[in-house]
């Protein structure tokens, strides 16, 4: 058999699947060994990692994972592992009863996806006088507010304490598309402008009301799972985590 017949089919192993969010059809093929191991040898970030593992495994021309909202990225990474290995999942969890550790196989393609709805507000009341547009955020959105933030605690501009809830706050202030007043609109507001509406004296419910905005977007994968253990029978239900997601 020559090299050509053999890619025939080989071709065969290509998928392609609808996001919960954009509705975008990504058209990709499963994870190689090869792309295995780098990732398993990857010295970077995880997620820097992860996100060159789908931009490889992804065969549409000009396709950028770190676009994406992240809640279709995660579904896309669900996706590619369930072509690549399989639906079945085993995790590891220690009962908050007993204490014991449990193994237990979960079937991915039980997990629960949302789309987003057609009728989705993204307008968001931070009090009588301002109203704000946002956007979903994306890994590109994380990076940036990453570099951000990074660049300001190394000129000083920040002090370095909890960086997490900085980058946090960074990206919701990346996401606004739109600052709406009595005076008018403000289209496209640069970063400081933004900044504005966590800086003092702007009241702390502004950050509080962007967060449970996105917290309470039902779209994309529910990776949450109702389990029972074994050696107790006491049930919760978990979040399952990617450790190992790969193996």
């Amino acid at each position: 058999m020559d090299t050509v017949k053999l890619s025939e089919y080989l071709n065969a192993y290509k998928f392609n699947v609808m996001l919960p969010g954009s509705r975008q059809i990504v058209n990709f093929k499963p994870i190689s060994t090869f792309q295995l191991k780098e990732l398993a040898a990857a010295s970077d970030d995880a997620d820097d990692a992860l996100d060159r593992l789908i931009n490889t495994c992804v065969i549409d021309e000009g396709f950028d994972v770190k676009k994406l909202a992240l809640q279709d990225r995660f579904f896309l990474l669900v996706e590619l592992r369930k072509k690549s290995k399989g639906s079945m999942y085993n995790i590891s969890y220690n009962c908050s009863a007993c204490r014991s550790q449990v193994i237990q196989s979960i079937n991915l393609d039980e997990m629960v996806t949302r789309p987003l709805s057609d009728d989705q507000d993204y307008k968001i009341v931070l009090d009588d006088n301002i109203t704000i547009e946002v956007g979903l955020i994306s890994r590109d959105v994380i990076k940036k507010a990453e570099s951000i933030v990074d660049k300001l605690i190394k000129d000083k501009a920040y002090k370095e304490g909890d960086k997490m809830l900085d980058e946090s706050i960074m990206s919701y202030v990346l996401s606004i598309k739109k600052i709406i007043t009595p005076a008018g609109e403000i289209d496209n507001p640069d970063i400081e402008t933004n900044l504005l509406l966590f800086k003092s004296p702007a009241p702390l419910s502004f950050y509080d009301k962007m967060a449970k905005w996105y917290d309470e977007l039902e779209f994309g994968m529910d990776f949450k799972f109702n389990i029972e253990c074994t050696h107790c029978q006491n049930k919760e239900e978990i979040q399952v985590t990617l450790e190992n997601f790969f193996s």
